[in-house]
């Protein structure tokens, strides 16, 4: 309401100075148009004060933002309450194993039912079984040896030949690999590397000596000295 009580004092303001102190002395024509500005003046007055006012209402209606400018206030990071923390996946422990048949269980399996084909007449079932097994372990001394024994009598001696070494090389304590190498190198007229090999299964077990009197595959190492030198032992 002060802008209302400012824009009628101005008016009254600009009511007195168009007043002459001396008024009652000049003449009619100077007073008419002192009355002729008066209504002018007046408007003005209205004029200014609609505007004051209309100011003063549109300032006091819930919703208009004020006139003044608002200070700038410090700006702050946002606050994130209550965000719900994703933990970092962490790997898995490795699947428990069941409690089916080791390794070992099943190399045994295979080799037992690998020599059972080779013994019942089988040798096709036998070598399928016995390759399996070298899948799983390549280093069987007993399943090597006893695949080259059925390549041998297929007539593959060069892979079985192949084989009985891997025997050796695999476990050299075993008398059998020796012997089937001897056996080779007799029928391939190898007497002397046949020798070799017939003396070294004979110091290891001494079931070689009654074996080698009567097998046929070393019929050309009896020819030698020197087998009779290593059975006589």
């Amino acid at each position: 309401m002060s802008y209302i009580h400012e824009a009628l004092q101005k008016a009254q303001e600009m009511r007195n100075r168009g007043r002459d102190p001396e008024e009652t002395g000049r003449p009619r024509q100077a007073r008419g148009r002192d009355r002729r500005r008066f209504p002018f003046l007046l408007t003005i007055s209205f004029i200014v004060l609609a505007a004051l006012a209309g100011a003063v209402l549109y300032e006091s209606k819930p919703g208009n933002p004020p006139s003044s400018v608002p200070e700038p206030t410090e700006s702050r990071p946002v606050e994130r309450v209550g965000e719900a923390v994703t933990p970092k996946a962490k790997p898995s422990p490795p699947a428990t194993v069941g409690t089916g048949p080791s390794p070992p269980a099943i190399k045994e399996a295979l080799y037992e039912k690998a020599l059972r084909a080779q013994q019942s007449g089988d040798p096709a079932e036998a070598e399928a079984l016995y390759r399996r097994l070298l899948e799983i372990d390549p280093r069987s001394g007993d399943g090597l040896n006893n695949l080259g024994v059925l390549l041998l009598a297929r007539g593959e001696a060069g892979e079985a030949e192949g084989l009985f070494r891997r025997a050796v090389e695999a476990d050299g304590t075993k008398a059998d690999p020796y012997y089937n190498l001897a056996c080779l190198c007799s029928l391939q007229g190898r007497i002397k590397e046949g020798l070799q090999y017939v003396e070294k299964a004979a110091s290891l077990k001494k079931d070689v000596k009654s074996w080698a009197k009567d097998d046929k595959d070393l019929e050309n190492l009896r020819c030698d000295e020197g087998f009779e030198r290593i059975l006589g032992r």
